[in-house]
């Protein structure tokens, strides 16, 4: 069979395996479901609570499918998941193919499906399928040195979510030493430039129509620490003898990636050169969200997937130096 024959056939497999995850949404939406119409009308308003009211992407597609399908309003948020995880699925083996064999690729892009789960929760969270498609995106575009479509998957990722930001400095480190150091600087900043006028308009532009603040971020250190982080590994036992599962949520962003959390580690000088220069990146993604986001929150740590994991295979499938497809 011919690689793009094949490639074919697993968009297909693919396909269906977005099919079987999307209406588990239901599920983890079930109290929600309620409030989705007088949530979605609050965004179209102007008066959700921020950041989501500025993440337009999030709100504005399932408001298009709406409209121009007539779908009722849980079904074009379904509708808008199913078409995102599906072309993120078969994005991401394509992602990576470029380290791994199909074999392999095609197990890291069932592990990611399996792993969606772990990181629904019982509110409606449409901006994250779309903001890890964006980051492999980024990732692919950084790897090949595409600095145009990079500024694109940019702009529309900071219409979706602002952690896409993590993206520059990934530019940044992957083309240090690679590029003039003048070139690489003035690129850097014209793609900081971008976010930030971006992320900024959307926010005047709510603040001066409607009154929407313009406060960044309610500071989270305090959650993570007393509420999540101290209680959950400190009194583990007693924690978990009483079945209090809430104090336990941290326990999931170990087991979102398990050992592979560790094996990228593994065996570092033998990594492409593409993660090792990235792997700083990891470390300062965990910090920044300890201090601005929750850590009981699994989904916040999917933008790291298409690091660790082919990191992770190539630890335990290749030996030596690995080359690229």
């Amino acid at each position: 069979m011919t690689p793009e024959r094949r490639f074919f056939w697993l968009c297909a497999v693919y396909i269906v395996v977005a099919g079987i995850l999307t209406p588990l949404e239901v599920v983890y939406w079930r109290e929600s479901l309620g409030l989705l119409a007088q949530w979605h009308q609050s965004m179209l308003a102007g008066s959700a609570f921020t950041p989501n009211q500025f993440r337009v992407l999030s709100f504005l597609l399932p408001e298009a499918i709406h409209r121009m399908l007539g779908f009722s309003l849980v079904f074009s948020y379904l509708a808008q998941r199913f078409l995102v995880l599906a072309l993120l699925l078969c994005l991401l083996h394509r992602y990576l193919r470029q380290w791994l064999d199909d074999a392999q690729a095609m197990a890291g892009t069932l592990l990611f499906a399996a792993i969606q789960p772990v990181t629904g929760m019982d509110m409606i969270q449409p901006a994250e399928p779309l903001n890890v498609l964006l980051f492999i995106l980024g990732f692919w575009a950084i790897h090949r040195g595409r600095l145009l479509p990079l500024a694109a998957v940019l702009v529309l990722g900071t219409l979706n979510k602002e952690s896409i930001a993590f993206l520059v400095p990934c530019y940044l480190l992957f083309n240090w030493g690679r590029k003039p150091r003048q070139t690489l600087l003035m690129e850097t900043a014209m793609l900081t430039a971008l976010f930030a006028v971006v992320w900024s308009v959307v926010r005047l532009y709510y603040n001066q129509l409607y009154g929407v603040p313009l406060g960044i971020y309610e500071p989270q250190f305090d959650y993570n620490m007393q509420i999540l982080l101290i209680p959950a590994f400190v009194e583990a036992w007693n924690v978990l003898r009483h079945g209090n599962l809430w104090v336990a949520r941290p326990y999931l962003a170990l087991w979102l990636y398990g050992v592979l959390w560790v094996l990228p580690f593994l065996r570092f000088r033998e990594k492409p050169l593409f993660f090792r220069r990235l792997m700083p990146i990891i470390p300062v993604f965990l910090l920044a969200h300890l201090f601005v986001g929750r850590f009981d929150e699994t989904r916040l740590f999917l933008p790291l997937f298409p690091l660790l994991i082919p990191m992770g295979f190539l630890t335990l499938f290749r030996s030596g130096e690995v080359g690229e497809n």
